[in-house]
């Protein structure tokens, strides 16, 4: 009888411990998540809205630092907020902006690649 019990109580402990652990998870999402949340909704993989722009999170959550919209075909680089850094976006059918890491700035002159 005690043995059953403490079983018991193990598995409440346990069940709490994971609801606790979700919480945390879901609480802990990144702004780029988020940001794609908002255009996904928590159902993902459903596809995008039509013309919708998807931020592109990296393993860490974080933004990348080059962002593309698949329905315009424009890419720019962004800052570690995902705010884009001005002057970095090019139009469809042009090489996308080398970006570095988070510096505000893009490789190459005038931000873009091979120009």
């Amino acid at each position: 009888m005690a043995r059953q019990i403490i079983v018991i109580i193990i598995i409440v402990v346990a069940v709490i411990v994971v609801i606790i652990v979700a919480d945390v998870v879901v609480a802990e999402k990144t702004s780029c998540h988020k940001a794609r949340d908002e255009v996904l909704g928590e159902s993902a993989p459903v596809p995008p809205p039509l013309g919708a722009y998807v931020p592109q999170c990296d393993e860490n959550g974080e933004y990348k630092p080059l962002q593309f919209s698949a329905s315009t075909g424009y890419s720019w680089c962004v800052a570690r907020d995902g705010t884009e850094i001005p002057g970095s976006s090019t139009p469809p059918g042009r090489p996308p902006p080398a970006c570095e890491p988070f510096t505000g700035t893009c490789m190459i002159h005038s931000c873009y690649h091979n120009f």
